[in-house]
């Protein structure tokens, strides 16, 4: 017996529920059709979107489910209590009039060419091979990159066979534009399976205040948007790479840097209503510490999802971490690297309520394949042999999308 008489089940699901009708105390986890952007176990205020997600938060959990209708196919095999209020809950109601899926991939992959130094370091046109090699393999939807400073090593030319067409995808688009004399391009360059139409390049140095601090100054900072078109649905893809460093001044910078791409994207969403956004890329911002916190209950606006906090696989990736000294290439850069997330997948449902996004699985993604040789200019190990294509690991997302 499933406690809650207002709680309904379809055949989808299946479930292996041993509910156990204990005294002791129970966790209560808190489940809507909307989520939020970070739950939190036992939260009424950060509820979970997919009931799997809930249940997997604690152990013999108590999982309160608000009234609706949950889109998602569970298997729980835990001693779980179900509870329904408000209204019945259904659950495994995969119907809609329409719907498509979408897989995003998104990593920082630290490509100079020979922009910066002149004749390239750390492997990077091998590298650049190994990354649209691995990517021609993913075949997702999206692939969106940070850090290709020299263009070549994306479009190719100059002796480069560049990652768009050796991967051979559809459509890319790299933000070569520069903000000031003297700066270096965004190092951004998104490509996808579909035409990307409606591609902008736009600069942190427009937002208000103009935030920037030290030598991110020096790289045209800011964001790519791209449009795409999926089974009638109307797709927008935000790359972005934030202000680094770890000082107080460089927190405030990308909280305003964050800021200011939020609201672009929130009054996008209002003149083009049945759109669904992403908003990808290198945040800088460590994940579930003071900074998150920060940016999660005051950056974003009220409809922004972390598609890494919304899913089940999520726990028990040890933390997330994109960036880690697991990573001998992450040491070649900076010797002190700790464990952190910084690579994200955001994703917002479309502004009229029409369209709906379900997040199936947010996975950390090690780019790996041949081993690379070089001399690290920083770190401990010297010289460098590593099978790691970047010195972050990418983030790997998928999703649904459901038309009501």
């Amino acid at each position: 017996m499933i406690k809650g008489e207002l709680l309904r089940l379809t055949g989808i699901c299946s479930l292996l529920i041993a509910l156990l009708w204990i005294s002791s105390v129970r966790a209560d986890n808190y489940v809507t059709e909307g989520g939020s952007a970070a739950p939190e176990p036992g939260s009424s205020t950060a509820p979970f979107m997919l009931i799997e997600s809930a249940v997997l938060a604690s152990d013999n959990p108590s999982v309160i489910i608000e009234g609706g209708s949950y889109r998602e196919r569970i298997n729980i095999s835990v001693p779980t209590t179900l509870r329904a209020i408000g209204s019945a809950a259904k659950i495994g109601d995969l119907s809609a009039s329409a719907s498509t899926t979408i897989d995003l991939v998104t990593l920082n992959t630290h490509l100079y060419g020979d922009l910066i130094f002149g004749d390239g370091t750390f492997q990077d046109d091998a590298r650049a091979v190994d990354i649209a090699e691995i990517a021609a393999g993913l075949q997702a939807d999206i692939m969106s990159f940070q850090e290709i400073w020299d263009e070549d090593l994306f479009y190719g030319g100059d002796g480069q066979t560049g990652i768009l067409p050796r991967s051979g995808y559809a459509s890319g688009l790299h933000g070569d534009s520069t903000d000031c004399l003297g700066c270096i391009n965004s190092g951004l360059a998104t490509m996808s399976l579909q035409s990307l139409v409606g591609n902008e390049q736009l600069f942190f140095s427009d937002c208000p205040g103009n935030p920037c601090d030290g030598i991110d100054c020096m790289s045209s900072k800011g964001w790519i948007k791209s449009v795409l078109f999926k089974d009638g649905f109307r797709i927008v893809i935000v790359n972005t790479h934030t202000q680094a460093g770890n000082s107080s001044e460089n927190q405030t910078t990308r909280q305003s840097q964050l800021g200011c791409l939020f609201d672009w994207v929130e009054n996008y969403r209002r003149q083009a209503t049945n759109t669904v956004v992403f908003v990808v890329g290198d945040f800088n911002v460590i994940g579930e510490q003071a900074e998150y916190s920060t940016m999660t209950n005051e950056t974003l606006p009220g409809a922004a999802r972390d598609g890494g906090r919304n899913v089940p696989q999520w726990r028990g990736q040890n933390g997330g971490y994109t960036n880690t000294p697991v990573n001998p290439f992450a040491l070649c850069f900076d010797e002190n690297t700790t464990n952190a997330r910084l690579d994200y997948i955001y994703f917002f449902p479309s502004y009229d309520g029409e369209v709906s996004v379900v997040p199936r699985t947010t996975v950390v993604y090690p780019f790996q394949g041949v081993a690379r040789t070089d001399s690290c200019s920083e770190g401990p190990t010297d010289p460098l042999t590593t099978t790691e294509k970047s010195d972050h690991y990418a983030v790997k997302g998928s999703f649904n999308l459901y038309r009501q």
